[in-house]
């Protein structure tokens, strides 16, 4: 019997989710940048990152990490659809992110580190390092293409010898003007580079050592001692303005919607690792879900729920965490847009991912649903892509305790 059971979800519903990964990948093809004859450009593989439905001008593409959970996206949706394309895409995607890494001589120590937009960026995002490793690995278990392999493990040797020693918890590594200055988030740059517990134990797994994810093990330790309250919600206390990520008022004020895999990279340490404390305190948060009502949020939260509901289900066989998914996957459907003569808009879902003044400045006038966002129907694709898997070959790795 296998200890952590695949999800059972009626036919209907595995049918509508699977119809809804379909047009997010296609979306996903036709938003994508593409490199060939007479359009030569560096940005191929990009996707973009968010649209306004109601003001064609105001749109931007995507950076590299949400370039690389793209492919992530797309690679979920392979592995549930097994359409070649969806794999071709992710692999564009996955040249771009390449470009990203850091090979540079006149940077010997940062060698595997990720810029964070483009390649002629100046500072290293520590994060977006992490969304990267992920894509490598992903779609080096889906292809076996050892260059995925050799540069996942040149980037999480940068994380492990070079960040967590002397750079951690900075969002950002200024390298290129400022000689390694950093920036830090405090409570918001440690819950999310938490996450790179996950990539580093999906890495052992593969590799079948012990090589990265103790490394990761202090990091997720102090999400544990630091940010898990008594009854399981996970919350900042350092008053950081991450409204993408945490709900900003009322009697959830401070608490976490999308974590960044933080949770789930719990589970996967306890899964390699095997600290009863991992399993205490994914059951303390995984209790928590099942107490708070649906969460109304406009940003990418309600897919992060979801991806993160049903890993709950798979950890802890709690049938209730099936009834809470199928609640947020109905909200979910609902921000799909199913019938668009935008191009840019059909299959995308809706949603907002206002990080910054200037970001809310850029969309100024346009309302919160009135954006296809990239965020939303990334997370959308690998939650439904998981609901909809009848077999463990159809379960994707990405953002995952499972299925590696």
């Amino acid at each position: 019997m296998n200890k952590y059971p695949l999800p059972k979800f009626p036919e209907d519903v595995k049918s509508k989710c699977k119809n809804a990964v379909k047009l997010a990948a296609e979306w996903h093809s036709r938003v994508q940048i593409r490199h060939s004859w007479p359009a030569w450009t560096s940005d191929a593989g990009r996707f973009m990152s968010q649209h306004a439905l109601t003001r064609k001008d105001k749109s931007y593409y995507s950076i590299c990490w949400n370039t690389s959970r793209g492919a992530q996206a797309c690679l979920s949706a392979y592995k549930l659809l097994k359409d070649p394309s969806m794999l071709d895409t992710a692999k564009r995607a996955m040249e771009y992110v390449k470009m990203c890494q850091i090979f540079s001589p006149e940077y010997p120590q940062h060698a595997g580190a990720f810029v964070e937009e483009t390649p002629q960026t100046d500072h290293i995002a520590s994060r977006d390092s992490v969304e990267a490793l992920q894509g490598l690995v992903n779609t080096y278990v889906i292809t076996k293409d050892p260059v995925y392999l050799q540069r996942a493990k040149a980037g999480a040797d940068w994380w492990k010898n070079w960040f967590i020693k002397y750079g951690y918890p900075n969002g950002y590594i200024w390298h290129a003007k400022e000689n390694d200055k950093g920036t830090v988030n405090n409570d918001f740059s440690r819950i999310m580079l938490g996450a790179v517990a996950l990539v580093f134990c999906q890495l052992d797994t593969i590799l079948g050592e012990k090589k990265y994810s103790p490394a990761a093990a202090p990091l997720i330790d102090w999400i544990i001692d630091n940010t898990l309250e008594a009854d399981g919600a996970l919350k900042l206390h350092d008053g950081t303005d991450v409204g993408h990520h945490a709900i900003q008022d009322g009697p959830y004020a401070n608490c976490f919607t999308n974590d960044d895999g933080a949770m789930i990279s719990i589970m996967a340490a306890y899964r390699v690792l095997g600290d009863k404390k991992y399993h205490e305190a994914v059951m303390r948060n995984s209790s928590w879900w099942l107490k708070v009502p649906v969460i109304e949020h406009p940003y990418a939260s309600t897919p992060a729920i979801l991806v993160n509901l049903v890993d709950f289900y798979r950890f802890t066989g709690n049938e209730a965490f099936l009834s809470k998914a199928l609640d947020y996957a109905e909200k979910l459907f609902k921000l799909q847009i199913t019938e668009s003569d935008d191009p840019h808009a059909l299959g995308g879902f809706r949603g907002h991912d206002h990080s910054s003044k200037k970001e809310i400045a850029f969309f100024d006038g346009i309302a919160e649903y009135d954006i296809v966002s990239h965020r939303t129907t990334m997370y959308a694709m690998m939650g439904l892509s998981k609901m909809a898997a009848s077999t463990e070959d159809e379960w994707n790795m990405a953002y995952s305790a499972f299925g590696w």
